[in-house]
């Protein structure tokens, strides 16, 4: 399959290149995706540079957000089933192609939302919701 592969963290886009690499493992528990789409966000800018407080080992695909088609389901796997469209959040290897992840870590989505829209929500809805409740204490009830 094709992904993004960082072999050194730099900040020039240059040094980061699409490579072949093995297709992923299925474990009894995980969701095979055909990725469709895939969110850049800061925060994957600061893990290809290497200026992020969470880096991976080395090689690694990054890419936090990603929304496809499931392909393949293991075994203990009950919430979703091959054709369901789905979004996905990671620590890192969103992109490429083919993304096996735990199933809690993909969640079924309306086959009326276009996958760039799906891919695009996750991380920021999550640092917005953050930003209210935590920093904010935004609460119910609360006025603002």
């Amino acid at each position: 399959m094709k992904a993004v592969l960082i072999r050194q963290f730099s900040e020039d886009p240059r040094t980061h290149h699409v490579e072949e690499v093995a297709d992923p493992v299925v474990g009894p528990d995980d969701v095979l995706i055909n990725v469709k789409a895939a969110s850049l966000n800061f925060p994957d800018l600061l893990v290809m540079s290497g200026k992020y407080q969470v880096l991976p080992e080395r090689p690694f695909i990054p890419g936090k957000d990603a929304a496809g088609i499931v392909e393949a389901v293991g075994p203990n796997v009950r919430s979703l089933k091959p054709g369901d469209h789905v979004v996905a959040q990671m620590e890192n290897g969103c992109f490429a192609s083919r993304l096996s992840v735990p199933q809690a870590s993909a969640q079924k989505i309306s086959t009326e939302i276009p996958f760039a829209d799906a891919a695009a929500m996750g991380l920021v809805y999550q640092t917005a919701f953050f930003a209210l409740t935590d920093r904010g204490s935004f609460r119910k009830g609360r006025p603002c």
